[in-house]
């Protein structure tokens, strides 16, 4: 019955979504989850619309050799249209991360001020349109950071493409389903990565998936399925998000640390050696890195201190302006966990290294079958 409409109306079988980590999911790593029986997911938001069609023959010709279904997502992130590398802002925005990344710029041996990004980001608008125009578009794309609107929507719908949107607060939830999304991730204060919040300031959206869940289940009521994600590393919090009524779990930080990831080594040893003693003080979020709030690794760099009345340059225009300050933290290993953001959910101790994202599916399947049975087998 409802239990089962996603995975039945998306092909897949493990009530498993592998979220869509920007800079972490490859190909590989969506194709070993599907063929798990799970759902892959891709970041697509940093592909050009011309490639585009590519990238899903790409994820199409992988699943047909192995033998899966045409099971998979991509994700696009909602932002405004795209920034002018040569806005008149855009000067101001480098001086201002310039005085705030300052002191880790002169550490590693760079220049005062970060040279002027070529690309900002890409229209969403044309890479759906780009989605629209293929013979076979995807089965599904999801979206986080906003909500798009009610005609690109449809559009989508109309070509049989199944959408998703990114909740963190049922207030959000609401508008996604009055805008015509066919399913709900609700995405936890406890989630690694950017915070998908829209609608009110962050600090005013910081809700937890166990007080989250439920209430945007009532929200959507019968016909809109509800993802849950966020503090999700293991079997039991898989087990967690269907008791909420969740139909499926997205899972994040439990698959940074797995062969297929394109996590940078740091990155993936971090997730892998952080203790479960240690993961809640671990993380925090911060919009140091990137100029948008996201839960990531703690280090000098989120505790750093901000020149009076300076507000950090819109996301992604922050996050590109520290690109080089990144690039060569990524070769000074003394500077790494203080320039490199490294996402990981409050759920990082769970998390662990050396499996493949197929292993790491199946693990979660069997962990959450056991914490099922665990359940039934009590006597209350």
């Amino acid at each position: 019955g409802r239990r089962m409409m996603l995975l039945t109306r998306l092909r897949f079988s493990v009530p498993v979504i592998q979220a869509p980590m920007l800079g972490v999911s490859t190909v590989e790593m969506a194709l070993a989850v599907t063929g798990a029986g799970g759902l892959g997911t891709f970041a697509a938001t940093s592909i050009a619309p011309a490639d585009l069609p590519t990238a899903v023959c790409e994820l199409r010709n992988g699943l047909r050799q192995q033998g899966s279904p045409d099971a998979f997502a991509l994700n696009f992130f909602v932002l405004p249209d795209p920034y002018s590398v040569d806005s008149p802002e855009m000067e101001s925005y480098r001086d201002v991360t310039a005085r705030f990344s300052n002191t880790f710029r002169s550490e590693v041996g760079l220049p005062p001020r970060p040279s002027l990004p070529t690309f900002i980001n890409h229209s969403l608008a044309a890479q759906v349109e780009a989605l629209l125009a293929m013979a076979k578009p995807p089965p599904s794309v999801s979206f986080t950071f906003g909500c798009p609107d009610r005609a690109m929507l449809r559009a989508l719908g109309e070509r049989g493409i199944y959408t998703m949107g990114t909740a963190t607060t049922a207030e959000e939830a609401a508008a996604l389903a009055s805008a015509g999304v066919h399913a709900v991730v609700a995405q936890g204060f406890e989630a690694g990565g950017h915070r998908g919040s829209w609608m009110r300031p962050f600090d005013q959206s910081l809700v937890g998936t166990m007080a989250l869940v439920p209430a945007v289940v009532d929200e959507c009521g019968t016909s809109i399925p509800v993802i849950a994600a966020g503090g999700i590393a293991d079997g039991r919090g898989v087990a967690a998000a269907l008791a909420l009524g969740a139909q499926a779990a997205q899972v994040g930080t439990a698959y940074v640390a797995c062969r297929e990831s394109s996590a940078p080594p740091r990155h993936m040893d971090r997730v892998a050696e952080t203790t479960s003693l240690a993961g809640h003080t671990t993380t925090t979020v911060t919009d140091a890195f990137s100029g948008r709030p996201a839960r990531g690794f703690a280090g000098r760099m989120t505790h750093a201190t901000r020149p009076l009345g300076d507000d950090l340059p819109p996301y992604p225009i922050h996050l590109r302006l520290m690109a080089d300050l990144r690039a060569r933290g990524l070769e000074v290993p003394a500077a790494t966990d203080d320039v490199v953001h490294m996402w990981a959910g409050q759920a990082v101790g769970l998390a662990r290294g050396g499996e493949s994202a197929a292993e790491v599916t199946r693990r979660l399947f069997s962990e959450q079958a056991q914490s099922v049975f665990a359940l039934m087998c009590r006597r209350l």
